[in-house]
């Protein structure tokens, strides 16, 4: 049986470390919005939704690296940088309720969530390579759930001047709650497939 080197545990423990910061800035960020969600009902519910994401790929990041570590090739490097940029991607997706708060515009939170299922595809597709085995990733789902999210944020761009102001609320309410779902029901499919 030939012998695999892994790039060092401690490079995708560093990962858990980022991701640590990323949340805990993030309840600093947020205060005013954690302890008093009633000014802002959609950001609080937002915050919620990107807090799922976050743990849910938590969850699934350590099962998979676990699963298939990081060998020492130009494919590890490059899916350890991609899991890197997962991670910047998170903060953004953070970053992205200020406007939520600010004008009530979900655009970024919702392009946020479809950038994000587009480097998962991006990471299994390196994973795949990385490990030689096609059960390293469901690619077919990752395009699925990416073609969704991107279904959505591409409908509420073309629709927002429609209803902007007039039952503006009404419909964020519709769109800030289908990235959590979608994203609960991939996790759910995930989690069956494991």
């Amino acid at each position: 049986m030939e012998q695999v080197n892994k790039l060092p545990d401690r490079l995708g423990q560093f990962i858990g470390i980022v991701f640590a910061m990323v949340v805990a800035n993030s309840f600093a960020m947020y205060s005013t919005l954690i302890l008093h969600p009633e000014n802002s009902p959609l950001g609080f519910v937002g915050l919620l939704a990107v807090y799922v994401t976050i743990i849910s790929s938590w969850v699934r990041y350590n099962q998979k690296a676990s699963k298939y570590p990081y060998r020492e090739n130009g494919w590890g490097w490059f899916r350890l940088g991609g899991d890197f940029l997962i991670v910047g991607l998170y903060a953004y997706l953070l970053f992205s309720l200020t406007a939520v708060q600010q004008d009530g515009n979900l655009a970024r939170y919702l392009w946020g969530f479809t950038i994000i299922f587009f480097v998962y595809i991006l990471v299994g597709v390196l994973r795949i390579k990385e490990h030689s085995t096609r059960k390293a990733s469901n690619t077919r789902r990752l395009v699925f759930f990416f073609s969704v999210f991107f279904v959505t944020a591409a409908t509420y761009q073309l629709i927002l001047p429609v209803f902007y102001p007039t039952v503006w609320e009404g419909v964020n309410w519709i769109f800030l709650i289908v990235p959590p779902a979608l994203n609960l029901l991939f996790t759910k499919e995930w989690w069956r497939e494991r």
